[in-house]
Formats: structure tokens, sequence, C-alpha cells
């Protein structure tokens, strides 16, 4: 597993203890989603949202 953790554009170097918790979460949250099917790869990109 390889997880690249980006913010504002900056890469964020992170330990195989955090890697391992997001990849549990969001494999488990997109798992029971119908038509995912076997996850081989997951891309995900949130906009927004930040602080007002």
């Amino acid at each position: 597993m390889k997880i690249e953790l980006c913010i504002n554009g900056k890469k964020i170097k992170i330990n195989s203890f955090v890697e391992e918790i997001i990849y549990n979460t969001l494999l488990g949250l997109v798992k029971p989603l119908r038509g995912a099917g076997r996850v081989k790869t997951l891309s995900l990109k949130i906009n927004g949202g930040g602080e007002s």
C-alpha cells in the first residue's frame, strides 16, 4: 500500500501507522458502496471546506 497526502499542493510525510489508519478508514467507507467492486486504486480530492 502506498498513500500520498497533499494539503494545499504540499506533500505531507506520513508514517506507516497513519498510512494504515487512512487506508483502513477509506476502504471501510467505500467497500459497501454499490458498484465499487474490488478496490485496486482509490483517489480522493477535497476542495473547499477550509476554516472560515
